[in-house]
């Protein structure tokens, strides 16, 4: 779930629907009533989506990380919509563009004109990876490390807009020497 600053919340959840599961959202008013239908995020039908992240701006757009499928395995998903709840892609958008090993633990954090940072854990490389998106759910870039180098995964990444709004944190766990630690990265907004 996500909040903005006006109260408006979006929830979103997987499900089950015989061997597939799919995404779902519902996006809420300040008084928790609901806004227009609950959304059917994912477009593939044909393989598992898990894991839900959201993010709402303070605008009530928001953009919805899930784990799916990259054409070569778990892969991190990702769908933005307008403040009333317009998918802005007409698919499912792949967001990781490397696609070699296990890419799980999706967060995502949205900036206040709508701009975008999902982050991910690459369980191959050992890495906490991210990709920058503008309000329109484009993609700004190519995938990017965030994490520095660890000699086991790192762990539970999460996004989160600066209380200024200047650039996006993320925070993940890892090794530190002695035991596990929790490490956080400033990443700019563009």
């Amino acid at each position: 779930a996500a909040m903005n600053a006006d109260g408006q919340f979006v929830i979103a959840w997987q499900t089950h629907n015989g061997s597939d599961q799919g995404v779902r959202a519902q996006r809420y008013s300040a008084s928790a009533i609901e806004l227009g239908v609950e959304l059917s995020v994912n477009t593939s039908e044909t393989s598992q989506h898990e894991a839900p992240a959201v993010a709402i701006a303070d605008n009530g757009a928001f953009t919805i990380a899930w784990q799916g499928r990259d054409g070569n395995g778990d892969g991190i998903t990702a769908r933005a919509y307008d403040s009333n709840g317009n998918a802005l892609t007409v698919t499912d958008q792949v967001v990781n563009t490397t696609v070699n090993g296990l890419q799980d633990a999706p967060d995502v954090a949205m900036a206040s004109d709508g701009s975008s940072l999902v982050v991910w854990r690459n369980n191959t490389a050992k890495e906490i990876r991210g990709r920058r998106y503008d309000a329109a759910g484009i993609a700004l870039g190519d995938e990017f490390v965030i994490s520095t180098t660890h000699s086991v995964k790192p762990e539970a990444p999460c996004a989160s807009l600066a209380g200024d709004g200047s650039s996006y944190i993320v925070m993940y766990e890892a090794r530190d020497g002695n035991g596990s630690g929790v490490f956080a990265l400033w990443v700019p907004l563009q």
